[in-house]
C-alpha cells in the first residue's frame, strides 16, 4: 500500500516516490516518542528558547 507523499516542487500531494523529476517527501509526521532524547536540542535549533523551568509553564 502506498503512502501519501508531498512534492516540494509543485506543492501537491501524490502517491508517487518520484514526482516532477525529484524525490517527494513523506506527508506524515515523525512518530511521537515520550522518551525523546533530542527534543530540547531540536527546539533550540528551531529557535525556541525553552528552559527546563519553562517547559511545563502554562
Amino acid at each position: 500500500m502506498k503512502k501519501m507523499r508531498f512534492c516540494v516542487v509543485c506543492k501537491k500531494y501524490t502517491l508517487e516516490r518520484i514526482h516532477c523529476e525529484r524525490n517527494s517527501l513523506s506527508a506524515h509526521p515523525a512518530p511521537f516518542k515520550p522518551e525523546d532524547v533530542y527534543g530540547d536540542f531540536r527546539r533550540v535549533m528551531k529557535g525556541f528558547n525553552i528552559t527546563k523551568n519553562d517547559r511545563y509553564a502554562i
